[in-house]
């Protein structure tokens, strides 16, 4: 079975679409000796961080538009108001399809901000100062339709 292993450990780093497909196959058909456990684990928890980042991402794009909607008021229109709304959507398929994302919101949302001041105050123009230094939203202020209120 090391052998067997060692293949698939040198096939995963050569060609990952053929690991990939080989390695569904095998589980498909129970062929469990065919399968290195330790990379499907590896894979595994690299799905769970992409999940992960798409929700930081999410909430770092909305923030942002929510960052610039607050602090440039008379450039306000219709793509930010679009761009926030889209970005709510998202973030909401997101968390009913990954529940458990939940319990890492309040994490990701404190850094997706820093992340979000920075592009604000590069797309604004603004100094950092007119920013909050923290994020200053819960989830619910992200969430929440009412933009003007934010």
């Amino acid at each position: 079975m090391a052998a067997r292993t060692g293949k698939q450990r040198d096939l995963y780093t050569s060609d990952f679409y053929r690991w990939a497909m080989e390695t569904a196959t095998a589980l498909r058909h129970n062929k469990v000796e065919s399968v290195d456990f330790r990379i499907v684990a590896e894979e595994l928890e690299d799905l769970g961080r992409t999940e992960q980042r798409e929700l930081r991402n999410r909430l770092k794009q909305l923030m942002l538009h929510i960052l610039k909607w607050q602090y440039q008021p008379a450039r306000r229109g219709l793509s930010w108001r679009a761009s926030v709304n889209a970005q709510r959507r998202e973030i909401q398929r997101l968390l009913k399809d990954n529940p458990s994302l939940k319990r890492q919101v309040k994490a990701q949302m404190a850094d997706a901000y820093s992340v979000a001041r920075d592009l604000a105050v590069s797309q604004t123009r603004l100094p950092y100062d007119r920013f909050p230094a923290q994020c200053p939203f819960t989830l619910e202020d992200l969430m929440s339709k009412e933009l003007d209120r934010l």
